[in-house]
């Protein structure tokens, strides 16, 4: 039997029909694993991605686009590089994102996983750009999906202390849509 994996029925599959009963024994069977589909299907686009789970519009667990289907990202070799690249996908800033690891937002009835252990340098415009391997999602289990808390855009002249205390903290400044610091030495 030999199969694409876009067939309709496994009889659109080529085969081979013997007699000989001793060319195949029973440890030759063939077998299979299904896994339920939950999968959402859209309008999407391929290599489009959002975050779901979050509660603001900039954090959620990610979820890729791939044939009209939305799909959850396996969190192995997830890191900041990775996350950065999503957030300047989705239009926030391009440096600074949180990445999170373990289906962190909580998300239930999570899509299968679609892609797996992206290898991004952090430049790239696109979670597609990056270079990826689907061979290691057979590892991947329900409750590993990567997450991301991207950083707001910010308007130039903006002031904020970082280390989210109100009073204290390093001061930061946005320049060119970036949130940067002040160097101390003068």
């Amino acid at each position: 039997l030999h199969c694409y994996g876009n067939e309709f029925s496994i009889w659109n599959c080529s085969y081979n029909i013997s007699d000989d009963s001793s060319s195949c024994a029973q440890s030759d069977d063939a077998a299979v694993f299904c896994m339920v589909n939950t999968t959402e299907y859209s309008n999407c686009s391929d290599g489009d991605v959002r975050l779901v789970g979050g509660e603001t519009e900039n954090e959620g667990n990610v979820q890729i686009c791939h044939r009209n289907a939305w799909g959850s990202v396996c969190d192995d070799s997830w890191d900041s590089s990775d996350s950065n690249v999503v957030c300047r996908q989705l239009g926030f800033q391009p440096y600074g994102s949180s990445r999170y690891y373990r289906n962190h937002f909580n998300t239930f009835n999570n899509p299968s996983f679609m892609y797996g252990r992206f290898y991004c340098y952090g430049t790239e415009n696109k979670l597609a750009d990056c270079s990826w391997n689907s061979y290691y999602l057979q590892y991947c289990s329900y409750y590993e999906i990567a997450g991301v808390h991207c950083e707001l855009p910010c308007n130039n002249g903006d002031i904020r202390l970082g280390d989210e205390n109100i009073l204290k903290g390093r001061v930061e400044v946005c320049i060119n849509g970036t949130w940067g610091t002040i160097c101390d030495h003068y």
